[in-house]
């Protein structure tokens, strides 16, 4: 299995865009982005098994929710291929992953 090109490009802008689009206070989110590695995983037998490989970023962000409250560090990972953004775990598919 391939991993596709190796991760050259400005990983970090993606990430932080997706976050900016999705939070709802994400310019007093804390975010951590961690360092790019070789990842892969397989799709649950629902979603037919598909194996999916690339370059995996690790991220974490603590974000305020509409109460304004700090709600946690969720985990997430940003899988790229071939230099591009080709998927988002988020931390409810990581939890499912883990409990596999």
């Amino acid at each position: 299995m391939g991993y596709g090109e190796p991760l050259t490009i400005d990983y970090k802008t993606p990430i932080k865009k997706y976050f900016e689009d999705s939070l709802i206070d994400p310019f007093s989110a804390h975010i951590k982005i961690g360092e790019p590695q070789q990842y892969s995983y397989r799709d649950s037998l629902i979603e037919g098994r598909k194996v999916h490989a690339g370059y995996a970023v690790p991220a974490r962000v603590n974000a305020k929710n509409r109460m304004g409250g700090y709600v946690g560090w969720k985990d997430y990972i940003f899988l790229f291929r071939n230099n591009q953004l080709a998927k988002i775990l988020t931390p409810e598919e990581l939890m499912l992953m883990r409990s596999k």
